[in-house]
């Protein structure tokens, strides 16, 4: 469930709102499975960095699946759609767009990931740091598994760059400059108490300072922890 609270301080603060969202990021299915991607998308691994501080108060929380985050304040528009997406915009220039995720958001057969014994938060965590030039996997579950994550790193990753990776156990971050469409950056964020899913998070506009105080902002929701 998708919860949104925003918070105005007067003389006090109140608690304004809590909707479930939904708003579809991606397709549902991707393009036929390709041996390996050989483009520059492909080819980059993410650096470990450490966790981002947490940002100051702000006035609007949100919780969406297991996580509780911290968006900028100064949005203009909220939309909200089924399936716990929210699309939040600040300008003509500037929004986010998140969205809790599971293997049938991204087109990736769910039998692959039950064939090699991962779950979707590892889909992340492979696409940082697995690349072309390491070995392809000998069984076919994951070799054809191999091909569905580098086919997903190539749509979601276009033109990717300053790719990182954040970890502050169980929960963990990947993100990396982008330049497809309007989108300016990526971000998964995952965690081992719930494996499943992760969220989504697309920036149009977005610096990569406002992306990290957002991944600092992060916290597992009560009865995750």
């Amino acid at each position: 469930m998708l919860e949104i609270q925003q918070t105005k301080v007067r003389r006090n603060i109140h608690t304004i709102l809590v909707v479930v969202l939904g708003l579809a990021l991606f397709p549902p299915s991707l393009p036929a499975f390709q041996s390996v991607c050989d483009t520059a998308d492909c080819s980059f691994v993410g650096v470990e960095k450490p966790w981002p501080d947490r940002p100051a108060p702000s006035t609007s929380r949100f919780v969406i699946g297991v996580f509780e985050l911290v968006l900028p304040d100064g949005w203009e528009r909220l939309t909200v759609l089924p399936d716990e997406h929210l699309r939040v915009e600040y300008s003509t220039k500037k929004s986010l767009g998140l969205a809790w995720q599971s293997v049938h958001s991204v087109g990736i057969p769910k039998e692959l990931l039950t064939q090699t014994s991962l779950h979707f938060a590892d889909v992340p965590r492979l696409i940082f740091t697995k690349a072309p030039r390491d070995v392809v996997p000998k069984d076919a579950a994951e070799r054809e598994l191999w091909a569905a994550l580098f086919d997903l790193k190539r749509m979601t990753f276009r033109n990717a760059s300053d790719p990182r990776i954040y970890r502050s156990d169980p929960v963990a971050a990947y993100t990396a400059r982008v330049n497809f469409g309007r989108y300016t950056s990526s971000t998964y964020v995952t965690t081992s108490t719930f494996p499943t899913h992760a969220l989504m998070l697309l920036g149009s506009g977005v610096d990569q300072e406002t992306i990290d105080s957002i991944i600092g902002s992060v916290r597992l929701k009560d009865g995750f922890k």
